[in-house]
């Protein structure tokens, strides 16, 4: 948490980096209630049908003023262009914020001058780290998750962690409502944190460990089998 500290009473500027979902449009429409953050430029991979379904997309109808920019990359190797970094630096935010994005970050980006650089994860990692958590914390038949707010780093959902919160599985839980039970809840953990001098923030090293991984699922993870009790297989 190096950068210098913009006025701590004005919304903080941030990029937000996410996708065309129901995690980060439910994470933007609870971020901008909390008029904590500035949302400066949305950055979302390009799809086949996005020029189509931009109108009645989630990302698209979180944003009611029809104003929000969004920067919509083709491919990982936009990430590392001198041409998106120019516009990245261009657009001088206070955080890089991932909620939900599909690539790994190149250190041009998450280092960029003057910036804080952080991913919300909704895991309480080191446990389900990986692209896919919460269709594992139904998998495991898990009855607590949470969210991890941690800085960015070279690796995948490794670095170190700003906070955590732990929140139970309701049993009649869908992965919808429980993917925006977590997106609320992630919103709310980084607007403390963008109301907090960044020189201030303490961040730990994620325990030791490999905890549970989150992979996308295959064919095989998505089976239920007479092992299964009732109350696992109805709640996966």
């Amino acid at each position: 948490m190096e950068p210098e500290d913009p006025d701590t009473h004005d919304p903080k500027r941030i990029v937000l980096f996410g996708m065309d979902c129901a995690f980060t449009a439910s994470f933007m429409e609870s971020l901008l209630a909390t008029r904590a953050a500035e949302i400066a430029a949305v950055v979302l991979p390009r799809t086949a049908s996005a020029a189509e379904e931009a109108e009645s997309s989630p990302v698209w109808l979180t944003d009611s003023t029809g104003n929000l920019p969004i920067i919509e990359l083709s491919g990982r190797s936009e990430l590392t262009s001198g041409q998106f970094r120019s516009a990245l630096a261009d657009l001088e935010p206070d955080a890089i914020v991932v909620a939900c994005f599909p690539w790994r970050l190149p250190s041009s980006v998450f280092a960029l001058p003057g910036s804080a650089s952080v991913n919300v994860h909704p895991s309480l990692l080191p446990s389900e780290r990986g692209p896919e958590p919460i269709c594992w914390a139904f998998r495991r038949d898990l009855h607590e998750t949470g969210v991890t707010l941690h800085a960015i780093d070279d690796g995948l959902d490794t670095g170190p962690i700003i906070g955590q919160r732990s929140v139970p599985i309701p049993p009649d839980a869908t992965m919808i409502t429980l993917e925006r039970t977590l997106a609320h809840l992630g919103a709310d953990m980084l607007s403390e944190f963008l109301r907090t001098p960044f020189r201030s923030v303490t961040a730990c090293p994620q325990p030791t460990g490999d905890g549970r991984p989150a992979p996308f699922p295959t064919a095989e993870d998505l089976i239920v089998t007479t092992s299964w009790n009732a109350a696992a297989a109805a709640r996966f």
